[in-house]
């Protein structure tokens, strides 16, 4: 094993550049802050080369292929077949077990292939065997904890690896060492949203951005479609749905012109949406809570039972940063009561909008090129 990790090192020594692996993947919460990163990085060190190692399926496929053509940057990514550890039976459990040691020989092939210099993730299983290889090789490995809860994967990771980081306090993870250094989201440039719905927004009506996230939230939309025919008549209605409630939401966009559904939104669409928005409804991921708190905007966050997100609304509540609703208490009317009771207190919303934009830091590209500094200098 010495004389594989030597060969190794000759080889990464040779490189006269440095290449970073970025990976994550299965939702975009993993994933859009790996991409803030890698733009502050690039534009402080042009000459880092990025690869990424994400999910087959997951919906990070299409969204980093957009970010990258919309850039004009050539795109290196490898997918990987997904290994989840479960806390609980299930026969899937079997079928990974057989899996694993698959797809963490053919993880080695890659990284052996790509030679990089440091790994880095926020998150998500399909990271594990990546991080796993980065150590058989002595490769630099950088492990950011998003969530207050930490998940089964960033413990796994963070034993291994050289640095971990997080955006809430932590004191250790798996007995690593965590630096708070708050979280990375990119740089935010304007867009004509007016022009591109000049028409159907009424500038008289408060805009509501509704979110379930990169995959969407089934129950967070049907309690929009079922209060979409009053909500309508008094506010501008901005739906983010995810793949699988969009032609639902169709059928509402045709019959009511202050709302407006899509599938996916881009960095920059979703950003200048929020600009404008005067009040937010989603789930509790830390990518959303992270651009909420960025634009200080007041919020409705509306959680499922046993999700990290929960943890992370009931810490963002207890500072008095969001509304926090768990799901199983609503239904559309008492969701419209709620959203109709805050449009209308403005002095709570500014509240909100203060308490959230002081809840969670931001991560400076100095901060994110240091530690890209140190890792390399270990």
């Amino acid at each position: 094993m010495k004389n594989r990790i030597d060969k190794y090192i000759a080889k990464r020594d040779k490189r006269p550049d440095c290449r970073i692996v970025l990976s994550g993947g299965g939702t975009l919460g993993s994933v859009i802050p790996l991409l803030a990163l890698e733009n502050m990085v690039r534009q402080e060190r042009p000459e880092v080369e990025f690869s990424w190692i994400i999910t087959r399926k997951g919906p990070e496929n299409e969204f980093i292929r957009k970010y990258y053509r919309d850039n004009g940057l050539e795109l290196d990514v490898y997918r990987l077949a997904t290994v989840k550890l479960r806390r609980y039976f299930s026969l899937e459990n079997i079928r990974d077990m057989i899996k694993a040691p698959f797809v963490l020989i053919y993880t080695i092939s890659l990284l052996a292939k790509l030679r990089p210099d440091i790994v880095i993730t926020a998150g998500g299983f399909v990271s594990v065997p990546v991080h796993i290889a980065a150590k058989f090789f002595g490769i630099k490995s950088w492990v950011h904890q998003q969530d207050v809860l930490v998940g089964l994967s960033n413990k796994i990771m963070a034993r291994s690896a050289n640095l971990v980081t997080s955006v809430f306090p932590l004191d250790n993870i798996s007995n690593q060492p965590v630096e708070k250094i708050g979280n990375f989201i990119s740089n935010y440039q304007a867009v004509a949203i007016d022009e591109k719905w000049h028409d159907s927004i009424r500038p008289n009506l408060p805009v509501i951005l509704v979110t379930g996230g990169g995959l969407g939230a089934d129950r967070i939309n049907q309690l929009v479609f079922g209060l979409v025919d009053k909500l309508s008549q008094k506010a501008n209605i901005f739906h983010q749905t995810g793949k699988e409630n969009y032609a639902q939401s169709r059928a509402y966009s045709h019959k009511y012109p202050t709302y407006h559904s899509f599938q996916h939104l881009a960095r920059d669409e979703f950003q200048a949406i929020l600009e404008m928005a005067d009040l937010v409804v989603g789930r509790g991921g830390l990518s959303t809570l992270t651009e909420i708190a960025t634009f200080a905007k007041p919020s409705i966050i509306i959680t499922k039972q046993g999700h990290q997100t929960e943890y992370n609304a009931k810490y963002l509540d207890q500072l008095g940063a969001i509304v926090w609703i768990k799901e199983e208490d609503l239904d559309s009317d008492k969701l419209l009561k709620i959203i109709e009771d805050l449009i209308k207190d403005q002095p709570r919303r500014v509240k909100l909008a203060s308490a959230v934009n002081q809840s969670i830091d931001i991560a400076d590209q100095d901060q994110v090129t240091s530690k890209i500094d140190e890792l390399l200098s270990k």
